[in-house]
């Protein structure tokens, strides 16, 4: 079907999730809302009914396509680490062309449960199938059970992960404008130094966590430009409870906006810090 028209993923699961990147692309490169609404369409659809708790997509090995709504065997899904990158590189630019944090949602229980799991901790082994689920005697149908390989036969994989890793540090932030404020967005809370050009100055951030074992971050702003800017923070889908504490006010209970995020609007200078805390 063509691509406005197509309801849901079918198929080979890493290339249509590739093939939806590029969609994405071409609707953000020629302005092209409905392309963009029917690639999104598509998306939620995805999220609803061909997702396993971890992330993984792909319920089949023969063909190593999508199956029907719900079939999500643990035991026999393919859950192929290509797509886990692949979906991770979708959501990317969906959260680029939208701003809504329910792509950056998608995109940390993808990277922590699937494809950060399908590769060894040094990082020279790696799984091809990822079922929740190993057995001995599924092994024809989604790999080995006992270890990872450092190859395998279709050596898609371990370069995907290899890409991945190597741009990791391009999913943290983004900068915009909401409603005329320039604005820093934090998609993915993981301890990083951030110095970029913004406004009419240059803005450096510190960020200290051990998320996601705990739910706490620590925002140090290194530099800042004259004037007042915005914060954004994304709330994790599973937290009830945000608390902020600010060099004005300790303890204070924001909420997310209608696009996922909590935003703090104000004239910031070196030195200030944040702390945001999640239960």
């Amino acid at each position: 079907m063509p691509v406005r028209e197509a309801p849901a993923l079918t198929g080979h699961a890493v290339r249509a999730l590739y093939l939806e990147a590029g969609i994405v692309d071409v609707a953000v490169e020629t302005a092209d809302a409905s392309l963009l609404a029917a690639s999104a369409h598509r998306w939620q659809d995805m999220v609803a009914f061909s997702t396993s708790l971890t992330g993984r997509l792909g319920s089949r090995q023969v063909g190593e396509v999508f199956g029907e709504r719900y079939e999500l065997p643990p035991d026999l899904s393919y859950n192929e680490t290509c797509a886990s990158a692949a979906s991770i590189q979708w959501s990317w630019r969906l959260l680029l062309a939208t701003g809504e944090a329910r792509y950056a949602d998608l995109i940390e229980r993808t990277l922590y449960n699937a494809f950060a799991a399908a590769r060894s901790a040094d990082g020279r082994t790696y799984y091809k199938g990822n079922p929740l689920q190993r057995r001995p005697d599924h092994a024809e149908a989604v790999g080995d059970p006992r270890c990872r390989d450092e190859w395998f036969f279709s050596a898609c994989c371990p370069p995907a992960v290899i890409r991945l890793v190597g741009s990791l540090e391009h999913y943290a932030a983004t900068r915009s404008e909401r409603a005329g404020v320039p604005t820093l967005h934090l998609h993915q809370y993981t301890s990083i130094t951030l110095a970029c050009p913004f406004a009419d100055g240059r803005l450096g951030l510190r960020v200290e966590t051990d998320y996601p074992w705990q739910g706490r971050v620590e925002i140090t702003v290194t530099e800042a430009p004259a004037g007042p800017w915005a914060l954004a923070l994304r709330v994790p889908p599973w937290s009830t409870r945000t608390r902020v504490d600010t060099p004005q006010e300790k303890g204070l209970a924001v909420t997310a906006d209608e696009q996922g995020y909590a935003v703090l609007r104000r004239s910031w200078h070196p030195g200030d810090t944040v702390v945001c805390t999640w239960t």
